[in-house]
């Protein structure tokens, strides 16, 4: 059985989007610089230390037992990863879509799903970093770094994506109407 494909270039610009949303979503929740200063830096789960002192010994610690971590940031933690399980989600229906393992007559209903679930996807990660950035007055001298910006970069990318797909099913209205 050949597998038959939907080749649009909206939709594969979509794919594209999705994969570098993938790319920024997973390296902002990996990295530990989100706050950045001049003895520290910390992520959303590690606490690292620029000098060694008498008290810590190691680079870095999980951030629970570096600091006093607050309601906001297990917020952010947790919105954050459910923003990466939307991300992965999306992704796989998007190949579904252009993998048309979706029967012609569910076509249109899979579409929405996919937008609908990309809009969460980026409103949730939208809400994770303006949650985070609402809280750094509680962080010092500290400043806001470039995963925190990857954060916000993934939310805009999601949105786009969300965006590319509506204007691939405005141009392809056809493809998705049935008798």
């Amino acid at each position: 059985m050949a597998v038959k494909l939907l080749v649009d270039p909206w939709l594969f610009g979509a794919l594209l989007l999705h994969i570098v949303s993938i790319g920024f979503v997973v390296t902002s929740m990996a990295s530990v610089y989100w706050m950045d200063g001049l003895t520290a830096h910390f992520g959303l789960w590690r606490y690292c230390y620029e000098h060694t002192t008498l008290e810590y010994q190691e680079d870095c610690y999980r951030i629970g037992e570096a600091i006093d971590v607050d309601a906001a940031h297990r917020l952010v933690q947790i919105m954050m990863v459910l923003g990466l399980l939307a991300t992965i989600v999306v992704f796989v229906l998007v190949m579904g879509l252009i993998f048309m393992v979706v029967e012609f007559d569910n076509r249109k209903l899979f579409l929405f799903i996919v937008i609908v679930v990309t809009f969460v996807q980026g409103i949730l990660l939208f809400t994770a970093s303006a949650v985070f950035l609402s809280q750094t007055s509680t962080h010092g001298e500290m400043e806001t770094a470039w995963s925190h910006y990857l954060a916000w970069a993934s939310a805009a990318s999601s949105f786009l994506t969300a965006c590319v797909l509506v204007v691939h099913y405005a141009l392809n209205r056809p493809a998705y109407e049935y008798d």
